[in-house]
């Protein structure tokens, strides 16, 4: 194979996903042609080393897209376009890709989230976006807590888990509510719940994620040696408030010594630098590495989504 195809078992999106996009990344720069064969689900599995199943859930979604199209007995291939491209637009297109991925990142955004982030925005600002009976969304926010929410979800649930921000969801004529009213459940957080259940109206089934901190988490922390200054980052000051209780009720409080939100870049530079240890949220760890100079200890602060509450949505959407 001649793509340069990467799949990381350690990433927080599912395998299938990490395929999905870069297969369809590839088909929109040119790189992947129309009528062009694709590897079969075997060569593909045996070359990146994943589950066949893996890369047939991949196809499928492909294939429910519009990218692909398998043919009895002959094999699957990139769907016919329209028209071919002109050379020059794919470029400007792979430069477009390139520059808004750059500007993503200078702003603390890793690759990953600006990609949740951009299909979230075009899922419902395209004809293509209308919400189909069975759809499950997660609504927050901000990106961060939004890409690792909708990543846990999805993983827990074995099925895709679609983002939207709550700004869009207030924006009127942005689609987010109509989306969001046809969906099969609409999930969010506690500090959350009441607001999107006003805002999406009580015809929708909408229900609060429960999130629990790591043990591990907890026990790093307890063992951090009395004077440490420790600084809490996490994505929002919500986020920061939520944080602090959890380790205030584990008996660490004492510990803290500042605090601050990435939604204040300033109050995040001046934390790191008062600071012997910063304790970051999981959801903020990428974008919090801009601002942490080298040197610094870092305690990841890993949530989970509560398996119960996951069981239970799984028992509430069915095998739908």
């Amino acid at each position: 194979m001649n793509l340069d195809l990467t799949i990381s078992r350690r990433g927080r999106s599912p395998i299938f996903a990490q395929l999905r996009d870069q297969l369809r990344y590839f088909i929109l720069i040119g790189q992947l042609e129309p009528g062009r064969r694709l590897p079969s689900v075997r060569e593909l599995a045996g070359f990146l080393r994943i589950d066949v199943n893996t890369v047939v859930k991949a196809y499928r979604a492909l294939e429910a897209e519009g990218y692909i199209i398998s043919r009895q007995g002959q094999g699957t291939f990139v769907a016919e376009g329209p028209a071919p491209e002109a050379p020059a637009r794919r470029d400007e297109f792979r430069r477009l890709v390139a520059e808004a991925t750059h500007r993503a990142s200078a702003l603390g955004y890793s690759p990953q989230q600006f990609a949740s982030a951009v299909l979230g925005y075009g899922s419902f600002r395209s004809g293509s976006g209308c919400a189909r009976e069975g759809d499950l969304v997660f609504v927050e926010c901000n990106l961060p807590d939004i890409d690792f929410y909708r990543t846990e979800l999805s993983r827990g649930l074995g099925r895709e888990v679609r983002g939207i921000l709550l700004a869009d969801l207030k924006e009127t004529g942005s689609g987010a509510l109509e989306f969001c009213r046809r969906a099969r459940m609409v999930l969010t957080t506690f500090f959350h719940v009441k607001e999107v259940t006003r805002l999406v109206g009580l015809g929708a089934s909408v229900l609060a994620i429960l999130s629990t901190p790591q043990f591990s988490s907890l026990t790093r922390i307890g063992q951090v040696p009395a004077g440490t200054r420790v600084g809490l980052i996490c994505a929002t000051a919500e986020g920061v408030g939520l944080m602090e209780k959890s380790i205030t009720d584990a008996g660490f409080g004492g510990l803290i010594s500042s605090r601050a939100s990435l939604e204040d870049p300033e109050a995040v530079r001046g934390t790191v630098r008062a600071i012997d240890l910063a304790v970051v949220s999981t959801a903020a760890m990428i974008a919090a590495r801009v601002f942490i100079p080298a040197g610094l200890p870092v305690i990841e602060f890993a949530d989970r989504v509560d398996p119960a509450t996951v069981e239970m949505v799984r028992g509430m959407i069915g095998d739908e």
